[in-house]
């Protein structure tokens, strides 16, 4: 096969990409790319002021169409409602990028249980609600 084939096959120009965590620092960096390849991005996060105000910078920056949308990946209803949004707008959801992550910045003997399950539930149960969720191309039963 030829090159031309491969870039044509992993292509985002025109394909709407949905980057959860895309305020972060990954995510972010993450959306740059994609627009800067021709994607139309939804930054998802869990604050919709700073999902929307990374959206209208990335817009500003890469002309690319991009929007704000906010999800709270503990919920897969909310992650549905804010999939829905970035559908009615950009059309169906092409592609997922995943960069949700939090953290506890402290020793571990200082963590508490209520810290830890944060963690994990944001990490682990909110990476699982994302891949899954019928909205994105899964079928997490709700």
């Amino acid at each position: 096969m030829s090159a031309g084939h491969y870039r044509d096959l992993f292509s985002v120009k025109g394909k709407v990409v949905f980057c959860a965590g895309g305020v972060g620092a990954i995510g972010g960096e993450m959306a740059k790319a994609l627009a800067a390849y021709g994607a139309r991005v939804a930054i998802a996060d869990i604050s919709q002021e700073a999902s929307s105000a990374a959206a209208a910078q990335l817009a500003e920056e890469s002309g690319c169409e991009a929007m704000g949308v906010a999800i709270d990946v503990l919920d897969a209803a909310s992650v549905a409602q804010g999939a829905a949004a970035v559908e009615r707008k950009l059309g169906p959801i092409d592609v997922l990028i995943n960069t949700v992550g939090t953290r506890v910045e402290q020793a571990a003997e200082d963590v508490t249980l209520d810290a830890w399950d944060k963690v994990v539930g944001v990490n682990l149960r909110g990476a699982f609600i994302l891949s899954q969720s019928d909205s994105l191309g899964g079928q997490v039963p709700q």
